[in-house]
């Protein structure tokens, strides 16, 4: 769809409102994409409340400034915003209604394990770093993200059937971490490979939305413009800046895209939208199967077996991606094109 027949909103996450406005998602991305006519806008909640509070806050900056008639409000929620967002739209339903998407970056839609661990390290963070530079909000932020709160929330408020949703979830390696996420990544990884060292990739998915891909990269780089809002504690192996300019404009075009076929199914055209591949997998799922390998794997002790000792495998490898006789992708790539070669000896 074309830019100008919608307005996007960003909505910051835990603690975006308490470094200004050099701490708000795709900033750098935002102002380069509305000097060629997008419309792109902010919405900054409390950085240490809960999703109610932050819910009402995004209410009113959409009543604030409302978008012009025939202007369609896409509403981009980063970290827990993608949370504040689905409070939104449940606790608000008139005010909702003008919402004709909600994107989720990699939102902790069932939480995150780090909870767990989070408090204490919250309390320090505010009593120090942050003292000062933001408002208390009603202090709920941690609790709201447990697994358990999210889990609860999520079977109690069924979302309503519109807007369209859609999913990113971000995981990357050691080398793509930033040095301040690398120990909470190592912990994480331990439970599940996929992690942007802050979430687990399966807990970033809205049930039921378009998944839009896999950003390859932690948790503050697919959305901040961390190389210089935190050049020290955000520095990585791989220095190679995360492109947020070209994702961002990439949601925008796909969920653009996305709404006017919506428009032309409704009109009567046959147009059906592609369906996103299922998440890639490095060992077998045996509590949600996904390929019939998982099924295969999970029915035989034996394989289910060694299934399991490569996940341990693949843990020690990741915290030290050196170890690896050549990088993943390349293994990847040339594992491919043997299966296709009809000597299959490389």
């Amino acid at each position: 769809g074309a830019p100008r027949q919608w307005k996007a909103w960003g909505v910051t996450g835990v603690f975006s409102g308490c470094g200004g406005e050099e701490a708000r998602p795709f900033r750098e991305a935002a102002a380069a994409l509305s000097s060629r006519g997008y419309r792109v806008a902010t919405i900054d909640v409390s950085g240490r409340s809960g999703t109610e509070f932050n819910a009402a806050q995004i209410k009113a900056a959409l009543a604030a400034e409302p978008p012009p008639p025939g202007v369609a409000v896409l509403l981009i929620g980063y970290s827990k915003g993608a949370n504040d967002i689905l409070e939104f739209l449940v606790r608000y339903p008139e005010s909702a209604a003008q919402v004709a998407a909600v994107v989720s970056v990699a939102g902790p839609i069932f939480g995150t394990p780090l909870t767990d661990l989070a408090r204490g390290a919250y309390d320090g963070i505010v009593d120090g770093v942050m003292r000062g530079k933001c408002g208390p909000g009603d202090g709920e932020v941690v609790d709201s993200l447990s697994p358990a709160a999210r889990a609860t929330w999520m079977a109690d408020h069924p979302l309503p059937t519109e807007p369209r949703y859609f999913s990113l979830a971000s995981f990357t390696t050691r080398d793509r971490v930033a040095v301040a996420l690398v120990p909470a990544w190592k912990w994480l990884v331990r439970r599940e490979p996929r992690s942007d060292g802050q979430l687990l990739a399966r807990d970033m998915l809205i049930p039921g939305a378009t998944l839009l891909g896999y950003p390859w990269t932690d948790h503050w780089s697919v959305a901040l413009d961390v190389e210089t809002l935190h050049p020290t504690l955000g520095a990585r192996r791989d220095p190679a800046p995360f492109p947020r300019a070209a994702l961002l404009e990439a949601i925008l075009l796909q969920v653009g895209d996305a709404l006017a076929g919506d428009a032309a199914q409704a009109a009567g055209s046959d147009k059906v939208a592609a369906v996103p591949p299922p998440l890639p997998q490095l060992m077998a799922r045996c509590d949600a199967p996904v390929y019939a390998s998982d099924q295969q794997v999970c029915s035989d002790p034996v394989l289910r077996a060694l299934d399991q000792r490569l996940a341990l495998l693949l843990v020690e490898v990741g915290a030290d991606a050196d170890r690896l006789p050549e990088p993943q992708a390349d293994w990847f790539r040339r594992r491919s094109l043997c299966a296709f070669a009809e000597q299959r000896t490389r």
